[in-house]
């Protein structure tokens, strides 16, 4: 199943759904990141978050970073998927430069930061790293935790 295909109901067929799913269990995973994207959203200039003079013609844009990582090297979950969403902070820039450093795919001093995203998504780099669950409501949030990034040969 594409990204795509897996954001959308239009591919969805019930009897092909594991009625017995369960959230990935929280550990050190082998990984490999699929994608890693810059996206921009909207949203209204009357949301909390918006900050008096940042109106727009009544929108407010933000954004964020998405990425995907696909588990690898594991018996049971390997092809399983985790999403994350990484929004503009000291924490997210600290946890990129970790998988910078990670992976060896550095920013080269002339790049530019959209085009080091790009790089790192095409090289589709592999790496071990802390996958972990939180509980949000009656769901399950299960996300990569980049501080915990290590190169894919160490254990």
């Amino acid at each position: 199943m594409t990204n795509e295909m897996s954001n959308s109901f239009e591919y969805i067929h019930l009897n092909d759904i594991d009625p017995n799913f369960a959230p990935i269990e929280t550990g050190v995973y082998s990984l490999q990141l699929k994608e890693l994207k810059r996206r921009v959203y909207f949203y209204k200039a009357d949301h909390p978050s918006v900050i008096a003079g940042d109106v727009a013609e009544g929108e407010v844009k933000g954004d964020r970073i998405t990425s995907r990582c696909v588990i690898t090297d594991h018996p049971e979950l390997s092809g399983r998927q985790v999403w994350n969403t990484l929004w503009p902070n000291q924490s997210t820039f600290k946890a990129l430069r970790r998988l910078a450093d990670a992976t060896g795919i550095i920013q080269d001093d002339e790049e530019g930061f959209d085009a080091w995203l790009q790089r790192v998504e095409e090289e589709a780099p592999r790496f071990k790293c802390l996958v972990r669950n939180k509980q949000k409501g009656n769901d399950i949030e299960t996300s990569v935790d980049f501080f915990q990034v290590q190169p894919a040969d160490e254990d």
